[in-house]
Order: structure tokens, then C-alpha cells, then sequence
């Protein structure tokens, strides 16, 4: 009930043109929140990314799309899907796109950024674009509303961008990926960011873990800001 007046609430503020595509399919949502199902990544991982900002029109078979950027930016694919689609469908994969999620916000913040990345993610899936789950959270609270959603198995990607600038940064990593790791039950991960040996620690040795980095989205924001 206190997740379905969240949504609705959202999907007030939110663009009617999304709202308007999510009513032309029976998307079924799902759990306590209502947050729509993306299935899991089957095919082969890209061999690099790139932003969406760096997409074009003639695409690449081998390169995958990251979720990662400023909101802004990703509010103009979340608020007119149908114009990128044709776009995204050319590149090996588009991740799901990463809305802001902040150590600390409201349970309604969390809800609705979430919503939003899936139901973005999902019109893309419908459209024939392969996603790759996107997977984000915040303080041990989110882990509900974050890890729900999701298709288990299949590969996954996770932003390490300032996973260890300190060491609250790195409790909350720490224990979101392991959460994920339980909840979603992954057969690989990209890490997309910073790698170390502490990062390294943190991977079981039975996950097939891929490292991809871009300069562009190192300097552009850090995890939890």
C-alpha cells in the first residue's frame, strides 16, 4: 500500500510520455513497490563502453552503452525513450540507465529513481535493445526497493567509482555487493571504475568478473554523491 502511493505519487511528477508508453504493456509489476521486471543478460559481454553521450548513429556490434551519467542527461532518454532507441538497438548492449541514488535519501527518492531506471530499461528491452542490468543502492534501507526488479543470473554491472574514497564508502559498498550477490545471484560482473586489490577481495572466486574504465566518467562523479 505505502509502495503503491509512493509510485503513483511519482508517476504524478514524472513524465507523462513514460507513463503513457509503460500503459501500452502489460509489464506486470512486481513485489511491494511495483517496480517492473528487466530480464537477465544472457549474451557476451562488449569488449568496452562507452557513455551514452558518446553514442552515434552508426552504432557498434562490440561496444556497450553504460548507465552511468549525470541525470540530466539521462532524464532526456528516461523522458523521450523512442528517439534513442533506434540508437541504442545498433551497439552490443545498453545498460540500464543509473538515476541518482544518495547514501541517506528518503525511501520515496530511492522508489522513484528506481522506477524510473527500470521503466526507461524496460521500454528499451520491449523495443529489442539487450540490457544489462544495472545494479546501484544505498544505505542498507534501499536494499528492497534497489534489488528488486531483476531476472537472477545473467551478467550485471556495477559502478566503483569512489567506492573507496573513505571508509564509509566502503562499508556501504561493501555490503550492497554482497547483498546483490545474494539477491541476484549474477554469473559475472563488470566492474565499471576503479579496481584494487581490496575491490578484488570482495569478488568470489567462482564469479567471472570483467574490469572496464572511462576516463570521461571518472571525472564526472563519484559513488554516493
Amino acid at each position: 500500500m505505502y509502495g503503491e502511493l509512493l509510485l503513483s505519487l511519482y508517476l504524478k511528477e514524472s513524465s507523462r510520455y513514460l507513463g503513457t508508453i509503460l500503459d501500452k504493456y502489460d509489464y506486470g509489476r512486481k513485489g511491494k513497490y511495483g517496480i517492473v521486471l528487466i530480464n537477465k543478460y544472457v549474451d557476451t559481454l562488449p569488449n568496452s563502453f562507452i557513455t551514452l553521450h558518446e553514442t552515434n548513429s552508426i552504432g557498434s556490434p562490440n561496444i556497450g552503452v553504460v548507465g552511468f551519467s549525470y541525470d540530466y542527461e539521462l532524464e532526456r532518454l528516461s523522458n523521450n525513450p523512442q528517439r534513442y532507441a533506434p540508437r541504442l538497438a545498433k551497439y552490443k548492449c545498453i545498460c540500464e540507465p543509473d538515476f541518482s541514488m544518495k547514501i541517506g535519501d528518503s525511501l520515496g527518492v530511492v522508489v522513484g529513481n528506481a522506477f524510473r531506471s527500470h521503466a526507461t530499461a524496460f521500454f528499451l528491452q520491449e523495443y529489442g535493445c539487450r540490457v544489462m542490468p544495472t545494479m546501484k543502492w544505498a544505505s542498507p534501507e534501499s536494499y528492497e526497493v534497489c534489488f528488486d526488479g531483476y531476472e537472477k543470473g545473467g551478467a550485471v554491472i556495477v559502478s566503483t567509482i569512489g567506492a573507496m574514497k573513505d571508509e564509509r564508502s566502503r562499508m556501504y559498498f561493501k555490503d550492497g555487493f554482497k547483498e546483490m550477490l545474494k539477491r541476484i545471484s549474477p554469473d559475472a560482473v563488470v566492474l565499471y571504475g576503479d579496481s584494487n586489490e581490496w575491490i578484488a577481495s570482495l569478488m568470489p572466486k567462482q564469479l567471472d568478473v570483467q574490469h572496464f574504465s572511462h576516463e570521461r566518467f571518472n571525472r564526472m562523479r563519484g559513488y554516493g554523491k
